[in-house]
């Protein structure tokens, strides 16, 4: 094929004009200064980069999550999606209005990547694969915002959302558009690789012909279509995607328990939770599909072992990092199971307050979760254990042949020789030299007697202690060390061998392990009242008590202390309190903070603020009330934040807690 760059010299250089104009290169992010002002160019230099960051994210299996959003879909196989999402929006577009500058500032370019993701969340199902996708480009994108885009610093509480829909725009007139802008877009892209394209030509030639003779795409879809060997009944009642593969999450769909194997079973109850569907057709469990983002570091300071429907589906199918599945499951009995997944629930009921939304929805997924268990195992028999063996070791100590036998024992570097009388030969083998004393010359010579016990330290009885020089150092109660405890190196005697254990000495203690965050009594080292999490907590009277008399009590933070215990005592007419806990500014420092209020163990939420006359809340005060039994309550304010990014305490943390505890005892007494 001609290129068409040869028609002509006037040709050519029209070409390369435009050529020049199109490649001209933005300046790299790194030399605007956001704080000090936005401009067109800097929004396109971000979001220009961000876009290539975007198109490089791939999920933990590899796969590239912003490939939908590439191009829009094709209008004439899908009237119904441009019927319904009026602005249309795909990476194309926003990449060709970056180029033309048409965002004057990190705010308008964020708005529109986030009413592509509203587009996609809006029109596909939730338990769709589009719209997980969707959601992970939104937090690419919010991790990416919220540290470029200044506005998130500059103004308090800022939140940016999607572009708005103008109210004048026809049914599928800013669809036209963009579909003009996207082929625009692609026009100058072909464009641009008009010469790659003419050198592989011959290439794409010959793939042609060899996808035309050999038909792969039949080979491809008769695989996909296959089941691993699953019985899983007519073929067109499960779901497929339109490439035809099954759907994610609907292998199992509408297959029994009976006939599965131990795995299939497990990645089928797995499956089951994260299908079930709510009234809208959506998973009914969304929110234990996934964890939290790794932005709220108090739910995984809290939370030691952090576990979603996914990760449990992991395990289950063994996979573990990038790493392909191998198909075997982690959990090789129902009871291994069934102890790792309540941990969802069990997390979630820990972390969440008592009443609210996710802690009944966690109480709902346990009701589900052994709805299905106690279906499979009613059909599926776990693998057979393998045999447990115990081992029973034991003293490794010979046991002493009785008998009367005459030994003698010669201790220190006394310069005569001791023979000792002779004995029976036996099979016993001969305990090696015994350890000096250093200056203790003394010889002793004594009877064994098969009366004798050896409980009692292996002390003879009786002993004979022959008379040493003035150095010799004196034994407790005049005895020397019996025969057995010398023979296995138990010395009770001072000197260069105290302390040894069969000859060698006891290994070093190991250091302790540092205390957890929650057992941290003292501030941290260089943590003063400055640095507190909960300065104060006023405790009062509710104000919907009638009382001319009003308890009120607002108790400071210490400047050592990072939990505190306080006792104090009400008489029955002050059984209802209002507690108003006043917070560090977190969000001016940047950090993620969680508080939580406890009465008896039981978890309060917040309350509507109910304001007395004469003492004001202050602005924006979070309000718990608390209801009091006769006797002793107990009330736990605790409060856990993260350190601002970048920073960690001496100790390595990442996070630090602050917890007041008031033992409030309600009397009889009116």
């Amino acid at each position: 094929m001609e290129n068409k760059r040869k028609a002509g010299p006037t040709g050519a250089a029209e070409n390369d004009d435009r050529a020049a104009k199109r490649r001209k290169v933005p300046r790299p992010p790194h030399e605007y200064d956001l704080m000090k002002g936005e401009s067109p160019e800097s929004t396109t230099a971000y979001g220009l980069a961000f876009l290539e960051t975007i198109r490089r994210t791939k999920d933990k299996s590899g796969r590239l999550v912003a490939s939908y959003f590439e191009n829009l879909v094709p209008r004439e196989k899908n009237k119904d999606y441009y019927a319904r999402i009026r602005m249309p929006i795909s990476l194309k577009i926003i990449e060709r209005k970056l180029v033309n500058q048409d965002f004057a500032n990190m705010s308008e370019l964020e708005s529109f990547f986030k009413r592509m993701v509203t587009n996609a969340k809006e029109y596909y199902p939730k338990s769709s694969e589009i719209f997980e996708d969707a959601e992970r480009v939104r937090k690419a994108l919010s991790n990416y915002m919220t540290k470029t885009n200044p506005a998130y610093k500059l103004i308090a509480g800022y939140s940016c959302t999607a572009a708005p829909i103008p109210d004048d725009l026809g049914p599928g007139e800013l669809a036209a558009d963009a579909e003009g802008g996207e082929e625009a877009a692609e026009s100058e892209d072909d464009a641009e690789g008009d010469e790659e394209e003419d050198e592989g030509e011959d290439e794409g030639e010959e793939d042609d012909d060899d996808e035309d003779d050999g038909n792969p795409r039949k080979i491809i879809l008769k695989r996909r279509g296959s089941t691993n060997g699953v019985k899983s009944g007519p073929d067109s009642a499960r779901k497929r995607d339109r490439s035809g593969r099954v759907k994610a999450d609907h292998e199992f769909e509408g297959v029994p328990y009976r006939g599965l194997n131990f795995q299939h079973a497990q990645e089928k109850i797995v499956e089951e939770l994260i299908r079930k569907p709510d009234e809208d057709g959506g998973p009914y469990f969304l929110d234990f599909i996934n964890l939290p983002p790794r932005s709220f570091k108090d739910y995984f300071a809290v939370i030691t072992s952090p576990l979603s429907l996914k990760g449990l589906q992991k395990l289950v199918k063994g996979i573990h990092g990038r790493q392909a599945a191998t198909g075997i499951s982690d959990f090789k009995s129902w009871a291994a199971f069934e102890e790792k997944a309540s941990l969802l629930w069990t997390n979630a009921h820990f972390y969440n307050e008592d009443g609210s939304e996710i802690h009944t929805l966690a109480t709902e997924l346990r009701a589900a979760f052994y709805a299905e268990l106690n279906a499979a195992k009613a059909v599926v028999q776990e693998p057979p254990q393998q045999p447990k063996i115990k081992l029973k070791v034991g003293s490794g100590q010979e046991t002493p042949v009785l008998g009367a036998k005459k030994i003698t024992i010669h201790v220190g570097g006394s310069k005569g020789s001791v023979t000792g009388s002779p004995a029976p030969p036996n099979n016993r083998r001969e305990s090696g030299p015994l350890p000096q004393q250093g200056p203790i010359t003394t010889a002793a010579s004594f009877q064994l007697d098969k009366s004798m016990s050896l409980s009692a330290a292996g002390s003879p009885s009786p002993s004979v202690v022959a008379p040493g020089p003035p150095n010799t150092v004196p034994r407790p109660n005049g005895h020397v060390p019996g025969p057995m405890a010398m023979m296995n190196g138990q010395h009770n005697y001072p000197g260069p061998y105290q302390g040894l254990q069969n000859g060698h000495p006891p290994p070093a203690p190991a250091p302790a392990p540092p205390p957890p965050l929650w057992d941290n009594l003292y501030r941290a080292a260089g943590r003063g009242i400055a640095d507190s999490l909960l300065p104060s907590v006023l405790v009062r009277t509710h104000p919907t008590v009638p009382q001319d008399r009003r308890f009120r009590m607002e108790i400071p933070a210490d400047s050592k202390l990072a939990q505190q215990s306080v006792t104090f005592h009400l008489p029955a007419s002050h059984s209802r309190l209002q507690l108003i806990p006043r917070l560090a500014s977190f969000e001016q420092q940047g950090r993620q903070y969680k508080l939580m209020v406890q009465i008896n163990g039981q978890m309060v939420g917040r309350a509507t603020p109910i304001p007395v006359p004469d003492d004001p809340l202050p602005p924006n005060a979070m309000v718990f009330d608390l209801g009091l039994t006769l006797g002793t309550n107990i009330i736990v304010v605790t409060v856990v934040a993260s350190l601002p990014k970048g920073q960690k305490l001496e100790n390595g943390a990442s996070a630090e807690v602050e917890r007041l505890t008031m033992n409030v005892h309600l009397t009889r007494i009116y």
